[in-house]
């Protein structure tokens, strides 16, 4: 499913990025892409059923939160981490099992992507219609 594969680069994509924002630096989009690959990232989940409700919208928002909370200072890099896996690993969970079930799907469809028809066969007497 690309949409599916599409999540969880997405996914991926936007956790390294907050990441580095909040530990290294070395971020690769400004303020205002941040806020435009959350809001995406949001989108997309949604489309799978999840849930995605950060309480900021934007790297600069993601600062103020951690100051908020007392993630900086001395231990502030790990302590931020570990934050953001407790928000994406939950996230990451849920796709993968998502893309378990559609893997067990996937055996039903043809290559186009439509329904195959399961025939079931008898070895016994068939039944007379009326």
């Amino acid at each position: 499913m690309p949409d599916l594969e599409a999540a969880q680069a997405l996914v991926r994509f936007v956790h390294a990025g907050l990441e580095a924002f909040g530990t290294s630096g070395g971020e690769q989009v400004d303020d205002e892409g941040s806020e435009e690959l959350l809001r995406c990232l949001k989108a997309v989940l949604r489309r799978h059923g999840i849930d995605f409700n950060p309480p900021f919208r934007s790297h600069a928002g993601f600062r103020r939160y951690w100051i908020e909370k007392g993630m900086h200072g001395g231990g502030g890099y790990a302590k931020r981490r570990g934050y953001l896996q407790e928000l994406f690993d939950p996230i990451r969970a849920r796709l993968d099992e998502l893309e378990v079930a559609s893997e067990r799907s996937d055996g039903l469809r043809g290559v186009d992507g439509t329904l195959k028809y399961i025939v079931f066969a008898s070895t016994g007497h068939k039944p007379r219609s009326s």
